[in-house]
């Protein structure tokens, strides 16, 4: 047997509801609708990226990524490191490199073309 009044109803008399009831907002209202739309909006063709093309052959500069020595400055040290000659486009944006005057295969890396430019011979 049920009075249909809530416990706030009996104890209190008074609603356990506010008297102008509105939604309460929390913070995950209206995400999924946010995220739904996002991704819409940015397909795989959109994403395309419009980077460097690179060739079998290049010469390039590898971007240093972790400097190794520690006794200096890490402003003073070389931010890239090479030459390195593209050896092969694999896929995308990535790259297999080679360090031009090493002969062995193990030298051959995987590398992003984020982490790539292309080498410019100085001359003086």
């Amino acid at each position: 047997m049920s009075t249909g009044l809530s416990p706030a109803q009996i104890l209190l008399n008074t609603s356990d509801r506010w008297i102008n009831e509105q939604p309460m907002h929390n913070g995950y209202s209206g995400l999924h609708e946010l995220i739904k739309d996002t991704k819409d909006r940015f397909t795989e063709n959109d994403i395309q990226r419009k980077g460097q093309k690179l060739n079998p052959g290049d010469l390039v500069l590898r971007k240093v990524m972790h400097r190794k020595d520690t006794d200096t400055s890490q402003k003073n040290q070389p931010t890239w490191e090479g030459p390195f000659k593209i050896m092969k486009h694999l896929y995308g944006d990535t790259y297999e490199i080679a360090r031009v005057g090493r002969k062995t295969r193990s030298a051959i890396e995987k590398v992003h073309a984020d982490r790539l430019k292309k080498y410019v011979e100085e001359k003086y």
